[in-house]
């Protein structure tokens, strides 16, 4: 049965936005009888206000990039509301997992005549704030920080430049660290990069979680001992391809609930996002907390 009253939420700061385009998109809908209220937020403490307020509508759609769909997630978690994505981002990986090779417009269509709805999960730290990829500590914080400096590239292209200048530079954040998941400590040393991952792929390209899913109610974790300059670089070419998980100073696991520990203060980032300075963070796995709209056939 077809959503007829639909809350649309549109990134205008996304990299991919266009008016033109977004409006033919939205005819799609409107062709088919449907009801949409538009809204074109400004800044995160707006669209967050706008998006808590789903009750009432048959279906969400997130005009944006993953840290909309992030923030998406932060309302509609355990609750009763479907999602769909219009992708605008730089990377767009959670549409890609979601839909696969779908163009918007297409699934656009097919859901105008009718869609199921389907679970995803959902990671969440103890400060309550949600992510649908996952979170990072130590390199990655800095590849996003450059990366928001290159937009001008484009999304994949960006995240790939600000790898290589950073690795180049040899600009890393070496973190002391205790990791515990499921209550049993699996890593206590220095480390290079931590991320845990609800996808298998993050920033556009890299592999960092090739046996993720955001279907099997747990968390992939992933840490990288400290290494050299040169080890850098040669595991990057693992992680494009994903094999790099069972290199000698490579730690990857499966968890429902994952704590860290550092020694000091490092940059945390979350679904692209960066969201500060942290000491300590706990993460759990909500499984099947997310509803998403899926067209049929």
């Amino acid at each position: 049965m077809f959503a007829l009253n639909i809350l649309v939420v549109i990134n205008r700061r996304a990299k991919g936005f266009n008016s033109k385009t977004v409006e033919e998109y939205l005819s799609i809908l409107r062709t088919k009888g449907a009801k949409l209220d538009v809204n074109y937020p400004l800044g995160v403490e707006q669209t967050i206000k706008i998006l808590c307020g789903f009750k009432g509508y048959d279906l969400v759609i997130i005009g944006g990039g993953d840290g909309t769909v992030s923030l998406a997630s932060q309302c509609l978690i355990h609750s009763n509301v479907p999602i769909s994505v219009i992708p605008l981002g730089r990377g767009n990986t959670f549409y890609k997992v979601v839909y696969g090779g779908i163009k918007p417009k297409l699934l656009l269509e097919k859901i105008s005549r009718g869609f199921y709805t389907d679970s995803v999960d959902v990671g969440i730290t103890d400060s309550g704030k949600t992510f649908v990829l996952g979170l990072s500590l130590g390199f990655m914080p800095k590849v996003v920080s450059t990366a928001e400096r290159l937009r001008a590239f484009g999304g994949r292209t960006s995240y790939a430049i600000s790898a290589v200048l950073n690795m180049i530079s040899n600009i890393r954040n070496i973190l002391s660290t205790t990791i515990t998941i499921d209550n049993t400590s699996i890593f206590k040393g220095r480390a290079t990069l931590i991320s845990i991952g609800n996808t298998p792929i993050r920033a556009g390209r890299f592999r960092l979680f090739p046996e993720a899913s955001i279907k099997d109610g747990f968390l992939d974790v992933l840490i990288i001992r400290e290494v050299n300059r040169i080890e850098t670089l040669r595991l990057f070419r693992k992680i494009l391809r994903g094999d790099h998980v069972k290199e000698p100073v490579v730690t990857y696991v499966k968890a429902q609930s994952i704590k860290i520990t550092l020694e000091k203060p490092a940059l945390m980032e979350i679904d692209g996002d960066l969201i500060g300075f942290k000491n300590e963070v706990e993460v759990k796995c909500e499984p099947s907390s997310l509803l998403v709209a899926r067209p049929y056939g």
